[in-house]
C-alpha cells in the first residue's frame, strides 16, 4: 500500500477547498481511496518521496550483502531461508528482501544518490546512502566472478535485460552490466528479452540477439526470474550451468 503525499506552499493555512478537491481528483486517478493522505508542504512531500526509495534501496542491499555472506560462508547456508525467516519480523516485513540482483532503473540510484547529494550540499556525509550504492555496484562483478569460476564454456545466456519486468527500459540494467562485464573479461553473451528487441547504441556490446526466442541451451544461465512458461522449459533443460539470479523488485 502507498500513501497519498500531497505538497503544499505551507502547512500552516487551513486546508483549502481546492487541496480537498486535488486529493479527492488524485485518488479516483490513482484509485487509492483507502490510503493514508498526507499534506506535507514542498520540501517534506519532496523528502517524503525521497526517502521511501532510499529506504527500499537500503532494503534491497541489505538483502544482498546476505546474499554475499551466504556464499562466502564455508557451510551450506541459504540466503533466501534466512532472509525469509528475518522477513517474519513485523518490523522488517518480506518486500524487497531477497538475495539477487541490485536494483536498478531510473529512480532507485538516482534518488539513493540525490540523498547524497543533498546531505553533502548540507555539510553532511550520506555514509548510509553511499554504502547502499557501493553494495548495489558490486552484484554485477561478483556474478561473473561466480559464473567464471563454474563456467568452462566462455559463452553465456542472459534472459531478461530490461531493469523490470514488462518494460523496455534497459537504464543502469544489472543484467546488461553481467553483460558487458563478461564479453570484456571472459568470452561471448547471448541474450533475449520479452520486450527488448535491439540494445541503445552505448550499449552495443559483443551480444548476438535473437528477437524470437533462443534455439538451444547456453553453457551457463542468467535468470531474472521474469519467466513465462517456455523459458521455464527452456531453462529446465539448459546445460550444466544455470545461475538463476533473482530480480529483486515488486514494482
Amino acid at each position: 500500500r502507498y500513501p497519498l503525499v500531497t505538497g503544499v506552499q505551507t502547512c500552516a493555512l487551513p486546508i483549502s477547498l481546492g487541496l480537498i478537491r486535488h486529493i479527492n481528483l488524485m485518488k479516483n486517478i490513482t484509485k487509492t481511496e483507502a490510503v493514508p493522505t498526507k499534506v506535507l508542504s514542498f520540501e517534506e512531500a519532496e523528502f517524503a518521496k525521497l526517502l521511501v526509495n532510499c529506504f527500499v534501496t537500503m532494503k534491497i542491499s541489505f538483502a544482498n550483502f546476505v546474499g554475499q555472506l551466504s556464499y562466502a560462508f564455508p557451510g551450506d547456508v541459504s540466503a533466501d531461508k534466512i532472509l525469509d525467516a528475518v522477513g517474519e519480523d513485523s518490523r522488517i516485513g518480506k518486500l524487497y528482501l531477497r538475495s539477487g540482483l541490485g536494483f536498478a532503473g531510473p529512480c532507485f540510484p538516482r534518488d539513493n544518490r540525490a540523498l547524497a547529494a543533498v546531505a553533502r550540499d548540507y555539510g553532511l556525509d550520506a555514509r548510509l546512502s553511499k554504502a547502499v550504492d557501493a553494495i548495489n555496484s558490486s552484484i554485477p562483478m561478483e556474478i561473473v566472478k561466480r559464473l567464471a569460476s563454474q563456467v568452462e564454456n566462455q559463452i553465456i545466456g542472459i534472459v531478461g535485460v530490461a531493469y523490470k519486468k514488462d518494460t523496455t527500459v534497459t537504464e543502469e540494467s544489472q543484467t546488461l552490466e553481467i553483460a558487458r562485464l563478461w564479453a570484456k573479461e571472459n568470452g561471448q553473451v547471448f541474450w533475449w528479452d520479452p520486450l527488448v528487441y535491439e540494445l541503445p547504441e552505448n550499449l552495443h556490446y559483443t551480444l548476438p540477439c535473437n528477437a524470437d526466442r533462443p534455439r538451444a541451451p547456453p553453457p551457463a544461465l542468467v535468470d531474472d526470474r521474469r519467466c513465462d512458461s517456455w523459458i521455464r522449459e527452456f531453462l529446465s533443460r539448459s546445460a550444466s550451468t544455470s545461475a538463476s539470479v533473482g530480480r529483486n523488485c515488486h514494482v
